[in-house]
């Protein structure tokens, strides 16, 4: 049976490379002013974000009780002529109004938002940006890149910039083709149907070894094979 590989895998994290990233006048030079001045940036914008989601009071979600909704074929049927017969109200049961309340006596009794406690956390996820970034670039083109901190950050050269969004593309393009091929592979094979829908696998980097998708919640690894039968 033809499978999914660990390599095919990787090359989907490399599909995105250019996603966030933002062009830096000043990211052509290694700058400590200036890497400190962008992490100070980002930094503050994680705190504040964090800040919003954790102020955020749940009773908002007991609104919902009494709604007016509309299916979304009566919307595509219909168009804008929505009458009240195409409605639907939803009633929010017991189970769901006890847990927003359990939710909402957690917001009430909350301690102050930690705000040392979420730069730590900013900088924790800076490191494994940091690590990512050089494990996901080619050497040819890392070694271009002034400082792969500011690069972490999401900052780069316009030139930097170019030549991810195309290295991108070309992932993409080679991921597709690998995932049209399995797919008609697997169309190929006579395989009864409870067997041919893919069981989730991952590969842990230390020994090789394939584990069910579910217990990767304790290992953290989400690599997804197909293990050959």
């Amino acid at each position: 049976m033809k499978y999914l590989t660990q390599e095919w895998y990787d090359l989907c994290q490399r599909t995105g490379l250019h996603f966030g990233m933002k062009v830096h006048k000043s990211a052509h030079i290694r700058d400590e002013a200036l890497y400190l001045r962008l992490y100070k940036r980002k930094e503050k914008e994680f705190v504040n974000l964090q800040r919003e989601i954790y102020n955020v009071d749940p009773r908002f979600m007991l609104e919902q009780d009494g709604a007016h909704f509309v299916p979304l074929d009566n919307w595509f049927l219909n168009g804008n002529e929505i009458s009240e017969e195409h409605t639907v109200v939803y009633r929010m049961s017991s189970e769901e109004r006890d847990r927003i309340e359990q939710l909402i006596a957690a917001y009430d009794a909350r301690p102050p938002f930690d705000e040392e406690k979420c730069k730590e956390e900013f900088s924790v996820s800076q490191e494994w940006g940091f690590k990512e970034a050089w494990r996901k670039l080619p050497d040819e083109l890392s070694s271009r890149i002034a400082d792969m901190r500011v690069f972490a950050l999401g900052y780069c050269t316009r030139e930097v910039l170019r030549e991810l969004k195309q290295l991108s593309k070309e992932n993409e393009k080679r991921m597709r083709l690998v995932m049209d091929e399995y797919a008609q592979a697997q169309q190929a094979e006579n395989i009864p149907e409870h067997i041919r829908v893919p069981i989730p696998f991952s590969r842990l980097p230390s020994d090789g070894a394939c584990v069910r998708q579910a217990d990767c919640h304790e290992t953290g690894h989400a690599g997804r094979i197909y293990q050959h039968q």
